[in-house]
């Protein structure tokens, strides 16, 4: 990979992008919080667009906070340069924190919460797993019992905080049960 210098965002050609009708109608269907129709709108408008259009689509994803759709806008795009936007850095105060209370590496945490849930506070698996770094409910018990911290509720695991320091002494957990053999946590 070879990381594209991240230069100041051209605020005609957002505005351009913004202004394509689907992604007009994508972003006010994800302001009254009907995420699937906004994600629909927005694959369909993708299609329509560049290559170039598709990556500056990405970074209005990530400028509105929408980081999970930045990330696949920027996959589908093929924009493997682009890692600010594949790879986003975000909840990195709740990562240092988690790291300083752990040792777990702070790039390995990050790296758990992208693939797991492409950094998406409210993610939901169908096997129920929750939040960030994607705990089940009964797991997140656990956990917090081991850590000496408050069992979460099931929606506790949505707070990027909570969630963050669970899986963190999770995966520290894991990486001492698997003799520190990261690959095997």
């Amino acid at each position: 990979m070879n990381a594209q210098a991240t230069k100041p965002l051209n605020a005609v050609d957002l505005l351009q992008v913004r202004r394509h009708p689907a992604i007009t109608r994508s972003i006010e269907l994800f302001a009254v919080d009907d995420d699937i129709n906004g994600r629909r709108e927005w694959y369909q408008a993708l299609q329509s667009m560049t290559p170039e259009q598709q990556v500056l689509s990405a970074e209005l994803a990530q400028h509105l906070g929408l980081i999970s759709l930045a990330i696949r806008t920027a996959n589908i795009a093929e924009a493997n340069d682009y890692l600010h936007l594949r790879f986003p850095v975000v909840f990195e105060p709740q990562f240092r924190r988690a790291s300083m209370r752990t040792t777990v590496p702070v790039p390995l945490l990050m790296a758990i919460a992208r693939q797991e849930s492409a950094m998406e506070a409210g993610a939901r698996s169908s096997a129920d797993a929750r939040g960030l770094m994607q705990l089940l409910p009964s797991t997140a018990r656990i956990v917090a019992r081991r850590a000496r911290l408050p069992v979460p509720e099931s929606n506790d695991l949505y707070d990027p905080s909570t969630n963050i320091a669970l899986g963190s002494y999770h995966l520290a957990w894991l990486i001492e049960r698997y003799g520190n053999q990261a690959p095997l946590a």
